[in-house]
């Protein structure tokens, strides 16, 4: 019985190693971290030769049908519209590296623990003997590993207002998207605001002496409205709106947001010469961005066997292929995504970014699941030294000593465990297969159109809803057609693995989106 407390020993270490233990992985999973939060605003700045390109989506809520905003800028902009899905784009583009597995450290501490283990049994029942029999049998044991091992590797994938002067020059009145746009300028707070707050913009006076600074600098005001026929409580958000100016520095403005504003929630990309830094905002990712060269081979076999079109990105591989992002981002040598919580006090200045010596930065996310066994990895990692210790010293050690130490090294690999649980950032995952379950979903996808459009004797015209009622029916498909990358049912809009309906002169052509949003005509309905 004296042996108990060393046999005790052993099953609990290797218990704990094999709950640590990795699930083995099959290959490159396609898999899409879920947001678990939404910033209020989010931005993109690209910023070369003296020229800023600002992208900014914001949301409206409150009740209502009459919105506006104003963002002020260092010079007369360009005011364009970009599509409601452009951050949908960046972000796609810009996956954090998603492990759905842990790294498997209890099982090299397995292998660790297993020799010492026995060899402290052999010498202490054979003597020199038993060495020589416990070196052949790990020799042979490390020899077999060294084979086997590399056929088993863990695969882990892929967030405004007004101005006052007595004379206010309007400098640009059009409307942009949904939105009737007016560009002021004025040497005086009192004027603009004045201006303001006659054209519908309610103008808080808390924000009176930061127009009037802005304009004391000669900075000028796009001012903003939407009309919303849907008169509740519900949140609005808009197609994001571009500006295109000269300034010798980028800036991000701030101030007026922090007018009335508890707090914000900003998520900002900045394209530049190098990494960028701004004070109160944290860097989540860093990178040096890509163009996607787009095939001109737009036939079925020309495209589909690209790879790149059905699988996920790695981390750091930031590939921009969609038309419109590369419009707004290029040149641009390194790109930075960097987020804020900001309260009002850290809007009482702009945002002026500061170039800084470029150093990758590619962000990590764990699910659920691969939480749960990194946090069991790290408990092996400090109970199973622990017990190893014990068991070295058991034979000083009395059996109630023994086992109150066992109690207490696996009490310490448990707090060590739930402390790496709470310290890791997991999410909910949208598992969607890998790149071959991509491409046969596609496969089905391409299959169903090409019978539909050689079977169409309808003269009408082809609707979204009609084009996914025919492609659900067709081949007695249970769930339906799906959406290549995330297996949801398939959507008529410009999003990854969706299409939409674009006329042409000849009828209507089916456009398919790839990983990277790029469009690729997949099909069209011929007019009779």
């Amino acid at each position: 019985m004296k042996s108990t407390p060393r046999i005790l020993s052993g099953l609990i270490c290797l218990a704990l190693t094999l709950l640590g233990s990795p699930a083995w992985a099959d290959g490159i999973v396609f898999a899409k971290a879920v947001p678990t939060t939404t910033p209020d605003q989010r931005a993109m700045l690209q910023f070369s030769d003296g020229i800023e390109r600002l992208v900014i989506e914001t949301s409206f809520v409150g009740s209502g049908s009459n919105f506006a905003w104003v963002v002020p800028l260092p010079s007369t902009p360009k005011v364009e519209a970009v599509s409601t899905n452009f951050f949908a784009y960046l972000n796609l583009a810009y996956q954090p590296k998603l492990i759905r597995e842990t790294e498997g450290w209890g099982v090299l501490f397995l292998l660790a623990s297993y020799p010492i283990a026995t060899g402290i049994w052999a010498w202490r029942r054979k003597g020199f003997s038993g060495m020589l029999l416990w070196l052949g049998l790990n020799g042979l044991l490390f020899f077999c590993l060294c084979v086997i091992i590399p056929n088993f590797v863990v695969a882990g994938v892929v967030a405004s207002a007004p101005a006052s002067s007595v004379s206010v020059e309007v400098r640009d009145r059009q409307q942009v998207g949904i939105y009737d746009t007016a560009t002021l300028a004025g040497t005086n707070g009192a004027g603009l605001v004045t201006w303001l707050n006659a054209n519908g913009f309610t103008t808080p006076p808390a924000a009176l002496p930061i127009i009037a600074s802005y304009a004391a600098q000669g900075w000028v005001f796009v001012a903003a409205t939407i009309h919303r026929h849907d008169q509740t409580d519900k949140g609005t958000q808009p197609h994001p709106l571009a500006f295109t100016f000269k300034t010798e520095k980028p800036v991000y403005p701030l101030r007026l947001t922090s007018v009335e504003n508890p707090g914000c929630k900003i998520e900002l990309f900045v394209f530049g010469p190098g990494r960028v830094a701004i004070p109160d905002f944290h860097v989540q990712y860093c990178g040096k961005p890509t163009a996607v060269e787009v095939s001109t081979d737009e036939s079925s076999e020309g495209w589909r066997m690209q790879m790149d079109l059905f699988g996920g990105l790695y981390p750091g591989d930031y590939k921009i292929g969609n038309e419109e992002l590369r419009r707004w981002v290029f040149p641009a040598a390194v790109t930075t995504k960097l987020a804020g919580t900001l309260t009002p006090q850290d809007m009482q200045v702009d945002a002026w970014p500061v170039w800084v010596p470029f150093e990758p930065t590619y962000p990590v996310v764990y699910s659920r699941l691969a939480a749960n066994l990194r946090a069991c990895d790290w408990a092996c990692r400090i109970a199973i030294p622990g017990l190893l210790t014990l068991q070295i010293l058991s034979p000083r050690l009395r059996r109630k000593t023994m086992i109150q130490g066992c109690l207490a090294v696996m009490l310490l690999g448990v707090v060590g465990g739930w402390i790496c649980y709470a310290a890791t950032e997991s999410t909910k995952v949208v598992y969607g297969g890998g790149p071959f379950q991509a491409q046969h979903n596609f496969d089905v996808l391409e299959a169903c159109l090409e019978c539909e459009i050689s079977n169409w004797t309808n003269g009408a015209a082809i609707t979204d809803e009609k084009l996914l009622a025919i492609l659900n029916k067709d081949f007695h498909l249970t769930y339906g057609v799906q959406n290549p990358f995330t297996g949801q049912p398939l959507r008529c809009e410009p999003t990854a693995g969706n299409i939409m309906l674009q006329p042409s002169t000849n009828g209507v052509d089916v456009i398919w989106y790839d990983f990277h949003a790029i469009p690729h005509q997949l099909g069209a309905f011929r007019s009779k």
